[in-house]
């Protein structure tokens, strides 16, 4: 099942898609202010598609 292109997306999704590891994304959102991902209950990422 596809998602839509609105959706959002785990940091383990964005990270496959990426072809890189999750801490590299984790790493990111601390260096670049840019990234900014949602934060649900218990710290989970979520990413949204653009």
């Amino acid at each position: 099942m596809n998602k839509s292109l609105d959706a959002f997306r785990t940091i383990s999704e964005v990270a496959d898609i990426l072809n890189m590891p999750q801490y590299v994304l984790r790493s990111w959102e601390m260096r670049f202010s840019q990234i900014k991902p949602m934060k649900r209950a218990g710290g989970r990422r979520y990413y949204l598609s653009s």
